[in-house]
């Protein structure tokens, strides 16, 4: 069912939208996010991703601005973080002629993905193509027709901002909106991508990969947090990346004599090539695992390589999970030294009895392919 609800479209309670218009929209959040908008300004403009960061150069919200009819931008903003989002922008824009209105309740963030994600391909440019849905008779009655390619990576699908009232008739009949946003988030998790507030918050944002996700513009001038971001971009080394993972308690797994966890799973069922998880019974609507089989990994929980002691330096944290996938802060010159991802083998451990979980990783396909070895400067 996760598959129908990524191919219909999800819309995404953990997102917020903020109308921002004025004639001076384009200069003012130019000069205070990672990103170059001034693209923004033209009419059927594709949607920019960026991140707002503090002084000292450390995520504080992502977002992704989508060009309104009429001129308005309308920031795709974390729901949990979204007062904080609009108390620094007051405070940032000054005597500027900007209007900051929550638009929160009249619209709503959509994605769409899984078999529908290659509905808009990126051309040779780099720039987008219309490809015609294949399941809809007419384009004016599709609601996602309105979706625009997502602007950190063509595998993410489609994303955009609907009014609420068509949002609500995406969701398939006998599902409730928190299985719609757990099937997104556990397959963005096997994507390796972190989104909002609770996974990107406090981290670098060359830790959260968000310059391999279009999210920075490393000549557009100034902004807030600018010079840490730089400098560490031009020395070229970044000692920890978010990578996807997959949990399981340690008798779950089923070791295969070939290949590794090197293969990327398109749902949270399905197997990664070395390993399987437990499959889902029959009926059970409570997860990915029978209760007393699923994985107890939660952010904050602290890796270690296996075998090595709990009581030492972790080699990563643990910064989201839902069932059997999530995202670890992993230090990734253990990764890069390693022969291939399946022989680096991980714990995620925490202070309650017994609570030890595997987790093997995965290098996504859309990372940079230089990432690793720099780690090891």
């Amino acid at each position: 069912r996760a598959f129908v609800m990524l191919a219909r479209g999800v819309s995404l309670a953990s997102r917020r939208v903020l109308r921002i218009a004025g004639e001076e929209v384009i200069p003012f959040l130019q000069r205070i996010l990672t990103n170059d908008v001034r693209s923004l300004a033209d009419a059927g403009a594709a949607p920019v991703y960026a991140a707002l960061q503090n002084a000292q150069g450390r995520v504080r919200h992502d977002l992704f601005l989508h060009r309104e009819f009429g001129g308005a931008l309308l920031a795709d903003l974390p729901a949990d973080g979204f007062k904080d989002a609009l108390d620094a922008l007051v405070k940032l824009k000054l005597r500027s002629p900007v209007t900051l209105d929550d638009a929160g309740e009249e619209l709503r963030v959509v994605v769409a993905g899984g078999e529908r994600s290659d509905r808009r391909d990126p051309t040779a440019d780099g720039s987008a193509e219309w490809v015609p849905p294949v399941d809809a008779e007419s384009m004016d009655d599709d609601i996602l027709s309105f979706l625009q390619p997502d602007p950190r990576w063509h595998g993410l699908g489609l994303r955009g901002v609907i009014p609420a009232a068509a949002a609500a008739d995406l969701l398939p009949a006998g599902a409730t909106p928190d299985e719609a946003e757990a099937a997104y988030a556990q397959w963005r998790y096997t994507l390796g991508v972190a989104e909002g507030s609770d996974e990107l918050g406090g981290l670098l944002p060359l830790e959260c990969n968000l310059a391999g996700l279009n999210a920075i513009s490393f000549d557009k001038g100034c902004y807030i947090g600018q010079e840490l971001t730089a400098r560490t971009h031009h020395t070229g080394v970044v000692r920890k990346r978010i990578v996807p993972a997959l949990f399981a308690r340690r008798s779950q797994w089923i070791a295969k004599d070939s290949a590794g966890v090197g293969g990327r799973a398109s749902t949270p069922q399905e197997k990664w090539s070395g390993h399987e998880v437990p499959t889902v019974k029959a009926g059970d609507t409570r997860g990915t695992h029978d209760e007393h089989q699923k994985p107890r990994a939660r952010p904050g929980m602290d890796v270690f390589l296996d075998g090595a002691p709990t009581t030492g330096k972790p080699v990563g944290k643990v910064i989201a999970a839902r069932g059997d996938v999530g995202l670890i802060l992993l230090r990734i010159e253990h990764l890069a030294k390693a022969d291939s991802a399946e022989d680096l083998a991980l714990v995620a451990h925490g202070n309650e009895e017994r609570c030890h979980v595997d987790a093997r990783v995965n290098i996504p396909d859309w990372w940079d392919d230089t990432w690793l070895q720099s780690s090891l400067r």
